[in-house]
């Protein structure tokens, strides 16, 4: 799932969820392993105020780009983090019935 702010000035509060998630957006997956890795070494309380910091930044971004109620945002963080954990683990390149939610 992508998100985009409609381009009608009437519309531009509401979010396009038409076009799938483009694995290829990941051109560098160094970087999605290392936000992985940030979260896992949030026991360090640096990290964790740091990481916290940046997730923080990042949900009211996209309330305010969204505008969104508050369980939206949830759902579309949930499915996110999902992608996030399928995309480190290459689930895209598994053919099983266990992966089959998973854009290919």
């Amino acid at each position: 799932m992508s998100l985009r702010i409609a381009q009608h000035p009437e519309d531009r509060r509401r979010v396009r969820r038409d076009r799938p998630l483009d694995f290829q957006l990941l051109t560098d997956r160094t970087l999605l392993l290392l936000q992985m890795q940030a979260y896992a070494a949030c026991d360090d309380p640096e990290v964790r105020a740091a990481t916290r910091a940046g997730f923080k930044g990042l949900w009211e971004l996209t309330e305010r780009l969204t505008g969104l109620p508050f369980q939206q945002v949830v759902d579309f963080f949930a499915v996110g983090m999902l992608m996030n954990v399928a995309a480190a683990m290459d689930l895209p390149s598994v053919d099983e019935r266990w992966t089959s939610w998973c854009p290919k």
